[in-house]
């Protein structure tokens, strides 16, 4: 059940809390809140970027199949399946210093989105969920120190699946490869297909035409 700030900073006004003690009352509930959520929350890696995907149920994976159509005449046309579309990704990523470094971990993350490489995703148990670009991050601050050191954030990234593509395979050559024409011991060149050995003798007795 969601929290009613305004009602728990009315209720403590009326306990005796001052004004004053209401914006401190707000945030200790809210860290708490954000504290019980952490505990729940899916520790993962991109690359080498760690993060909680928080909160989980709002996570959206999108995952699509592409056909073409072929028009017919005095007809509906005939779907045609030519290949299934990348996967797309978009979490919320929570960033808290009690876990990681929030400021390290934003520009390495903004490092993924500017370079265009891919990273492979990954769960904390070492599942692999593929691997992944960076398309855009949507940052949204959290809490900071009076120096404005960044002490916890999330951010909305969307994440686009990259195929690896397969490693070409290397064939080696059976036999040593051997010229089509060859040279014969005086240096000239033999003319393609023929055969440089005498042919068998025909036997004197032999028929003029075969049976």
């Amino acid at each position: 059940m969601a929290l009613d700030l305004g009602s728990i900073a009315l209720g403590a006004v009326s306990s005796g809390f001052g004004f004053g003690n209401v914006s401190a009352i707000a945030d200790q509930i809210a860290n708490d809140q954000l504290q019980t959520q952490m505990d729940t929350a899916p520790y993962m890696l991109l690359g080498d970027v760690s993060f909680l995907v928080f909160p989980f149920s709002g996570s959206e994976t999108r995952k699509r199949a592409d056909f073409v159509e072929h028009k017919l005449i005095e007809g509906k046309p005939r779907l045609q399946w030519v290949g299934d579309a990348l996967d797309e990704i978009t979490w919320r990523m929570l960033f808290h210093v009690s876990f990681c470094s929030p400021e390290a971990e934003l520009q390495k993350l903004e490092q993924l989105l500017a370079s265009h490489a891919a990273a492979p995703l990954s769960s904390a148990n070492g599942d692999s969920l593929g691997t992944f670009v960076v398309t855009s991050i949507t940052k949204t601050t959290r809490w900071t120190l009076e120096d404005g050191t960044l002490l916890c954030f999330d951010a909305t990234v969307d994440l686009k699946e990259f195929v690896v593509p397969p490693a070409p395979v290397t064939q080696t050559a059976s036999q040593s490869p051997v010229a089509a024409q060859q040279r014969t011991a005086s240096g000239t060149l033999n003319p393609p297909g023929t055969v440089s050995a005498a042919p068998t003798p025909r036997p004197a007795d032999a028929a003029v035409t075969r049976n």
